[in-house]
């Protein structure tokens, strides 16, 4: 793991990874959902180009870096706050928003050149 972002009011944990063979994005989120359970009820895997402080850049990376239904699981009855007699915080949502492995360059993110350059206040 490169890097985490803990957003503990929202129960999250953001892990940036540098993949280094197939399935490494999978066992990042698996130690991160180790790691504190009371605090990872949704663990996310990002690429090393995602900032993991912006829930829309993450978002962006699950939804355009490859097939929903088959990046995002969840973990059945893995318990989560020790005072939660109802266990509404139990179970884990883990999502790999990562490139497929053995294809990064066809999920390289696009830019427009001079796109930070341009102000939409000089067209309207």
């Amino acid at each position: 793991m490169l890097d985490v972002a803990v957003k503990s009011a929202l129960l999250a944990t953001i892990v940036k990874v540098r993949q280094q063979y197939e399935g490494h994005a999978r066992h990042a989120l698996l130690t991160a959902t180790a790691a504190h359970l009371d605090y990872s009820k949704m663990v996310i895997a990002v690429d090393e180009d995602v900032d993991i402080h912006d829930y829309e850049d993450v978002f962006w990376a699950f939804l355009t870096r490859g097939r929903a239904d088959t990046r995002a699981w969840t973990m059945d009855d893995i318990p989560g706050f020790y005072r939660d007699p109802m266990k509404d915080h139990w179970g884990r949502l883990l999502i790999d928003a990562t490139k497929p492995w053995g294809r990064a360059a066809e999920f390289e993110r696009k830019r427009i050149p001079g796109e930070g350059a341009i102000r939409l206040d000089d067209y309207l």
